[in-house]
């Protein structure tokens, strides 16, 4: 075991990637409905950054913009039907 990395240290990192700390599972609270969200305006980010600096025209610029608020249209849908009626 390498210097400056104790069991203490060892066990403290498998409960943090575990989930076991109170940091990790408030951000995993926080996150809970908002990672597609997230994703899709990451998506229309990346679309509006590649445009703005000419990798991108402006319909391919569309499409994918067009792309991520369908993809967020899906995942709407997707958990409007899971829920019962």
């Amino acid at each position: 075991m390498p210097s400056g990395f104790d069991r203490d240290s060892r066990t403290r990192v498998i409960e943090l990637v575990q989930g076991k700390e109170p940091i990790v599972n408030s951000l995993r609270e926080w996150l809970k409905g908002k990672k597609a969200y997230l994703v899709c305006l990451a998506a229309i980010l990346a679309a509006v950054i590649a445009w703005a600096s000419g990798d991108s025209g402006t319909l391919d610029t569309v499409k994918m913009i067009l792309a991520a608020l369908g993809g967020i249209t899906l995942r709407a849908g997707i958990s409007k039907a899971a829920t019962p009626m």
